[in-house]
């Protein structure tokens, strides 16, 4: 009676080590994917208007770093 005890209490875990693993993955991807898309039109933006190289690197540089905080902040007020 014990063992069978034994085995469910590891299956359950390993259930929900199974699904814990997969809220993780889910959730960040989902965060990875809605940062990355939001910092990809900020790049296009800056390509479109810079008149030189140097103007895309440093709108690139300034405008990533300035946006990633806002992106996260606003996820994470907006939860």
């Amino acid at each position: 009676m014990k063992d069978k005890l034994e085995q469910f209490q590891i299956r359950r875990l390993e259930s929900l080590r199974f699904w814990l693993l997969h809220a993780i993955g889910s959730i960040h991807t989902y965060l990875s994917g809605q940062v990355l898309q939001s910092l990809g039109f900020i790049l296009e933006k800056v390509i479109i208007q810079a008149d030189s190289l140097d103007t895309i690197i440093s709108g690139n540089d300034r405008d990533y770093l300035q946006e990633e905080k806002f992106l996260l902040l606003h996820d994470y007020y907006k939860m």
